[in-house]
């Protein structure tokens, strides 16, 4: 099995070929117990769950929605989510705002916390390159549905695509943002309506200038752009500069 079939496994079922509302139809009170246990997954902690559910009540959440052909938690096999790792779980919730994504971190997570990964998250969000965060706390983030699927699953990416990924991993370079997953794009870039990419998964991030030199590689493997000369790489790492993007931007479109 190759590498990318390994990641594979953890993509969902395409939830985003689906209004979101449509997807809400159908949820389950935030006080249920299945809602509870996915509060705390994967281990029955009822006064940790009832916490986060007080949290996120006050946020207006009411319920967890049910994604028909979603991944299934091993432990509820009713249950459907949007997707299961192995530090968080990502539910479809209803709340009085609409449907939001709700990110709840895993209670076997090496993880004491989700708030560093949210500060990061806001930056990014600030600078376009994330979706808006509502609310988050230790073991929460609740953020805006994206409508969009993940880049692993675009069978041609259209050139205007390729240079908007380009564009987002400067964004968050400018913002001192770096994105540690990059070398590994598919999963963490959202392609929006076709027009806008934005990244998400900040739990890596740390401040610094490299977002853009790690997502030049793994786009250059599959032939999407050309590697910019390494001495300019290793300028823009340093300086970060506007102007060096530009430069790295001409090489990497010369196909």
């Amino acid at each position: 099995m190759d590498k990318m079939s390994k990641r594979k496994r953890w993509v969902n079922w395409p939830w985003w070929k689906t209004d979101t509302n449509t997807l809400c139809s159908k949820f389950k009170p935030l006080t249920s117990p299945e809602s509870l246990f996915l509060l705390t997954y994967p281990r029955q902690e009822p006064e940790r769950s009832y916490r986060i559910a007080s949290q996120l009540a006050q946020h207006g959440v009411v319920g967890v929605c049910h994604i028909p052909q979603g991944r299934q938690p091993p432990m509820l096999p009713r249950t459907r989510i949007l997707g299961l790792g192995r530090e968080s779980l990502v539910l479809l919730v209803q709340t009085n705002m609409g449907p939001l994504v709700l990110k709840v971190r895993r209670t076997d997570s090496p993880r004491s916390s989700l708030e560093r990964e949210a500060t990061f998250h806001i930056q990014a969000s600030k600078a376009g390159a994330a979706p808006r965060i509502h609310a988050y706390g230790k073991d929460y983030i609740l953020m805006d549905p994206v409508p969009g699927m993940p880049l692993d699953q675009l069978q041609d990416i259209p050139h205007h695509i390729v240079v908007n990924i380009l564009e987002t991993a400067r964004a968050l370079d400018a913002a001192g943002i770096l994105h540690r997953e990059l070398s590994r794009p598919w999963l963490h870039i959202i392609v929006k309506e076709m027009r806008k990419t934005l990244i998400i998964d900040y739990g890596d991030a740390t401040t610094g200038c490299g977002s853009l030199t790690k997502v030049i590689p793994p786009l250059a493997r599959r032939g999407m752009i050309s590697i910019p000369p390494r001495d300019l790489l290793n300028r823009y790492k340093k300086e970060c500069s506007r102007n060096i993007f530009e430069k790295i931007i001409e090489h990497a479109l010369q196909k």
